[in-house]
């Protein structure tokens, strides 16, 4: 009896997690540059770069104003990158060569109005890259 009660409350406890789990682009599988907005003590905003440890710049950082992630579009899709936040498309713009879906996924925590929907998926699409911002893109496409 005792084993099936610990059994169960181990799984109502995995349940729970998986409900709640929030991401970052920190943690995203796909290959790329990772970047994060800051402020720092001067109230100067700045932007921290890397390629290696994003995890790491994240946690060594004390005010974040979002998150962003670079990488080759030959290598993942606009539907990989969806499907990985399970986010919905709010809308959408073409500006030339460039498209700009802006998204709101229930795995993320923040996020901005746009209208009277939330959006915290920003992502913009060109003939060669994607770049994604959380929850919006806070530097130039």
């Amino acid at each position: 009896m005792k084993e099936m009660l610990f059994f169960i409350v181990v799984g109502f406890l995995l349940f729970g997690f998986a409900i709640f789990y929030e991401v970052n682009l920190a943690e995203l599988p796909f290959s790329g540059q990772y970047f994060i907005y800051t402020v720092d003590n001067s109230g100067r905003s700045k932007i921290q770069i890397t390629e290696d440890d994003a995890q790491g710049l994240l946690s060594a950082t004390n005010v974040v104003l979002g998150e962003g992630y670079l990488f080759d579009i030959e290598k993942v899709s606009i539907e990989e990158t969806l499907d990985y936040f399970d986010a919905e498309i709010i809308s959408s713009c073409r500006i030339g060569d460039l498209l700009v879906k802006n998204c709101f996924s229930s795995r993320l925590n923040e996020h901005v109005i746009q209208g009277e929907k939330k959006v915290n998926l920003q992502i913009a699409i060109t003939c060669d890259c994607i770049k994604i911002g959380y929850p919006l893109i806070l530097d130039s496409f």
